[in-house]
């Protein structure tokens, strides 16, 4: 256990720290949640961690060591399986969070999110109407939807290959940021989502399980509805879609692709009556927060702990070169001294 402990110390760098820091504050969220669950309701619910992640877990820790290792010899190579590796450990604790945050023990605020919706002048049913009656749209709704998903499995491994560090560390810290902060507002202000509010035939079985899932949780019955999301505000989905266009902001060719279609996922959320208008503005509230605060743990501890790298290299440079002069100049009057002795 000594040598693993020393191991990490000499390998662990400050944004593997910082990130993994970032996980275990998520941690007692999640334990709050789940404490205060068996000491009052008691409600059960589904698992948002496959029993497949929990047991690759060692094997990640395993790849994730060998990552470390290998960042002197294999930068990218070591950089994308960093990245792997971590992503799946994220994964696992942040499915934890968000299976304590499905007991919340408080009434949903639905009601008072249509009233600020209809405040902004945002009608759902209207919008929902209008969409399935131009079936291009709605499709092309469908597939940016779903796209999401694609994304976040692939779009942070591009980054690691494309070796865009600071990015991808500012994607990583913003991502578990924005799920502590979001899941933290579902449980203390749970949501339904507009399909558990409005009557309407174009709202599918996804979207109708969300609520039965509540409903199911909160009056103690098994769980069957498990295709489906939980929390609606903030929504997820427009989260994650504007995290992973800043992921790219400063590759051009992926930025502006990016742009087109996550703007089409964030518009799919209202337009296939997934959100109301207030959850798309709470998350983008809640990205900026996170983008923000990630930007700022980056800019101290990241980019001070480098620059005290180069700082210490080009010391060390002064220095062997100091003491090569130092050297030479000793050489050079011993020879002299032999020359003169000779002579």
């Amino acid at each position: 256990m000594n040598r693993i402990f020393k191991f990490y110390n000499k390998y662990l760098k400050i944004e593997d720290k910082i990130i993994f820091s970032l996980l275990c504050l998520g941690l007692p969220f999640g334990l709050y949640y789940c404490l205060h669950n068996f000491l009052t309701q008691k409600f059960s619910g589904g698992s948002f961690t496959s029993l497949g992640s929990c047991y690759s877990a060692p094997l990640m820790l395993a790849l994730f060591s060998v990552a470390l290792f290998a960042r002197k010899y294999c930068p990218r190579l070591s950089l994308l399986t960093w990245s792997y590796t971590t992503y799946s450990l994220m994964s696992i604790v942040l499915g934890m969070i968000a299976y304590g945050a499905q007991f919340t023990p408080f009434p949903s605020i639905d009601t008072f999110l249509i009233k600020i919706d209809q405040a902004l002048g945002f009608n759902q049913i209207a919008i929902l109407n209008w969409t399935y009656a131009h079936p291009a749209i709605k499709q092309l709704m469908e597939i940016a939807y779903s796209l999401l998903g694609l994304e976040l499995i692939f779009l942070p491994l591009v980054l690691a290959l494309l070796f865009e560090k600071k990015s991808l560390y500012v994607l990583f810290m913003a991502l578990i940021l924005s799920f502590i902060s979001g899941t933290a507002i579902y449980y203390f202000f749970p949501t339904t989502a507009p399909a558990s509010m409005f009557f309407s035939p174009h709202f599918t079985l996804a979207q109708l399980n969300t609520f039965i899932k509540f409903f199911e949780v909160h009056n103690h019955l098994p769980i069957t509805a498990f295709a489906g999301g939980m929390v609606a505000f903030p929504s997820f989905h427009v989260i994650w879609a504007i995290l992973m266009i800043y992921g790219f902001k400063n590759k051009k060719y992926f930025f502006f692709p990016l742009l087109v279609i996550n703007s089409l996922i964030i518009a799919s959320t209202m337009l296939l009556g997934w959100h109301y208008l207030t959850d798309v503005i709470g998350a983008i509230l809640v990205t900026a927060i996170s983008l923000y605060v990630a930007e700022i743990i980056h800019k101290k501890y990241m980019t001070s702990s480098a620059k005290k790298v180069c700082l210490t290299i080009k010391k060390d440079k002064k220095l062997a070169c100091r003491a090569a002069t130092q050297q030479h100049a000793i050489l050079e009057t011993c020879t002299q001294h032999s020359y003169n002795r000779h002579s």
